[in-house]
């Protein structure tokens, strides 16, 4: 060998700078499927193949990159690449795409931005193929009139958006592929891709240890273990191995043998002023009205602390919320979004619309997607390492919420039948989750199934009023109001 070792440390050193710079320029050139079902996936020959994989496997990276490599290798070439919603499209696979493509392989123009994505939601490269990025919110008609080259789920989509895109492929023989966590159990689709055994139909299972260090992936064995330990026992089929699975027993299985969730009432207090407080409201025409009162602690704690279950009329039922919200307003009042704005027969006004009436009461939609709300719910149940404690705890006067946490289970499976006529999915029984409903209202509040709990922003209004409150708790406790009334009406303009 040439050189003396300090040269050739040297050269090293530039050959390692210059690859990590060519890697941000051409990503898609250094990528490797790991050895298991990502490589078989690859090496698969079939027109319509799927990835059937838990979360952080590395789904959705495999997925563009086929993509990716399609449209590089051939000119003039379009696909579709489909997303649960536009806003999962622009903040991840949009954004995962813009990651792994080849900079220099597609136009100047196409540069991705995270508040919009790509221009006009779609990726052009210089030798004319194109990718467009779709949702399956989406009107059907979206997804109809062209005649493209292939289509990629990037989680499972509805079913009429399946088969609308097998007819968007048969003109040129197109691909159809897919990566999914089979979460909402046996569905249609998953029927047909998992249970058929048509040898026409790829089925790839990759589970979390396949993404392990030794392979050139993300974990350890501590790590993927620390997961699974993590991971509902319930959910560890699905999200750990891709294998669907029928939910059973209790949604919210979390501390049942024990109760760290609960607050008892000899150790229950009074909600300090300052505290953010919203409500989360599942009304009805004749069953029990519902509603229960969060309160977020400045470490990021959450106490239900109030809840109304009881039979009565909307005007009532306003009223008693008034009731509640005085005189500490709530930040936000979430409601059920498909039943408060149906009109009653007699009145002929919406259940928000009485809400406001009876009750001055300003309410806001919650999320429709049920199993995204659990899961948004169950991420609550985590230890707040502040406190030591789950991040959600319920004061044990709230007796009937404590009650249907301790009874609210998933339906029984769909059954094969039913399954072959819609687009079904296991959901919760629809009993004893009133309060349930109302809760996972909350925990859906802006944000994405799965991810860590963010503690909500204040609007600028409640920020006055927790500092007003939080300033006047200290001067009492420092003794240093003697009486003066300028204070409060320094306060009263100052809230102003």
């Amino acid at each position: 060998m040439n050189g003396t070792r300090e040269e050739l440390i040297h050269e090293l050193a530039e050959i390692e700078a210059r690859k990590d710079k060519l890697k941000k320029v051409r990503p898609h050139d250094f990528f490797k499927a790991l050895p298991g079902g990502q490589i078989s996936f690859w090496k698969s020959t079939l027109r319509e193949k799927w990835i059937f994989g838990g979360n952080q496997v590395g789904k959705t990276i495999n997925l563009i990159n086929y993509v990716i490599n399609s449209c590089r290798k051939n000119s003039e070439f379009r696909w579709y690449l489909g997303s649960t919603s536009m806003e999962r499209s622009r903040k991840v696979t949009q954004k995962k795409f813009y990651e792994w493509v080849n900079k220099d392989e597609i136009e100047t123009h196409c540069r991705y931005r995270e508040d919009i994505g790509f221009p006009n939601d779609c990726c052009v490269f210089k030798n004319r193929s194109v990718v467009f990025f779709l949702s399956y919110e989406m009107d059907q008609d979206k997804w109809a009139g062209d005649t493209i080259h292939g289509v990629g789920f990037d989680e499972e989509p509805p079913w009429h958006i399946f088969t609308e895109s097998q007819k968007r492929i048969i003109a040129y023989n197109g691909e159809l592929i897919g990566a999914m966590t089979a979460l909402k159990s046996y569905t249609r689709l998953v029927n047909r891709i998992y249970l058929a055994g048509d040898p026409l139909i790829g089925l790839f299972s990759v589970p979390l240890h396949e993404n392990h260090v030794k392979h050139g992936g993300m974990f350890t064995d501590e790590r993927v273990q620390q997961i699974i330990n993590e991971t509902p026992m319930s959910e560890r089929p699905s999200r750990i191995y891709g294998i669907p699975t029928y939910k059973t027993g209790l949604v919210y299985d979390e501390w049942q043998d024990r109760e760290p969730w609960i607050i008892p009432r000899s150790k229950e207090f009074d909600i300090p002023n300052h505290w953010t407080r919203y409500c989360g409201v599942d009304p009805h025409g004749s069953t029990p009205q519902a509603a229960i009162c969060v309160a977020v602690a400045p470490h990021g704690s959450m106490y239900a602390y109030l809840e109304v279950w009881k039979k009565m009329l909307i005007p009532e039922f306003a009223r008693n919320l008034r009731r509640i919200a005085t005189p500490i307003d709530f930040e936000e009042v979430l409601i059920d979004n498909h039943f408060s704005t149906q009109k009653n027969a007699e009145t002929g006004k919406t259940i928000k619309q009485l809400l406001m009436e009876y009750g001055d009461i300003m309410t806001y939609g919650g999320c429709g997607d049920i199993l995204a709300r659990i899961d948004m719910l169950k991420c609550w149940d985590r230890i707040n390492p502040a406190t030591g404690r789950p991040m959600l705890q319920t004061f044990e006067s709230c007796a009937q919420a404590i009650w249907e946490r301790k009874r609210y289970e998933w339906a029984s499976p769909v059954s094969e039948k039913i399954s072959e006529r819609r687009d079904a999915k296991q959901i919760p029984r629809d009993k004893n989750g009133h309060l349930m409903n109302c809760l996972e209202y909350l925990a859906a509040r802006g944000g994405k199934a799965g991810l860590e709990y963010i503690v909500p922003p204040l609007s600028p209004a409640m920020q006055k009023k927790m500092e007003y409150y939080k300033e006047k708790e200290e001067l009492e406790m420092e003794d240093e109001y003697d009486g003066d009334e300028e204070y409060y009406e320094t306060v009263s303009s100052y809230l102003e």
